[in-house]
């Protein structure tokens, strides 16, 4: 199995984590922004870098504390079906 990791310091990093992994599923900005319940357009300002407050907040909380956060994505899956995306968002 092959993985890809993301170190996630910023925005900018958390915009190109979430685009490169929309990307490598098969996904369209729609129909993730469909399956999540996101406005497409706010996924894709988000994937064009715009500071997104709240996530640069908690970002620079966690930097002050210490914490580095990363992100891992299992490569060798396809495409993600849009259907059971919506259904775990519905679980949380």
């Amino acid at each position: 199995m092959s993985t890809r990791r993301y170190v996630i310091r910023n925005s900018a990093d958390f915009a190109r984590t979430v685009a490169d992994a929309r990307v490598m599923r098969g996904l369209t900005q729609h129909e993730l922004a469909a399956a999540t319940g996101l406005d497409r357009t706010y996924l894709a300002k988000l994937e064009a870098g715009a500071v997104v407050q709240q996530i640069e907040r908690s970002l620079l909380l966690l930097r002050r504390l210490g914490v580095t956060l990363t992100a891992e994505m299992d490569v060798d899956a396809t495409k993600v079906d849009p259907g059971a995306v919506d259904s775990e968002n519905n679980g949380q």
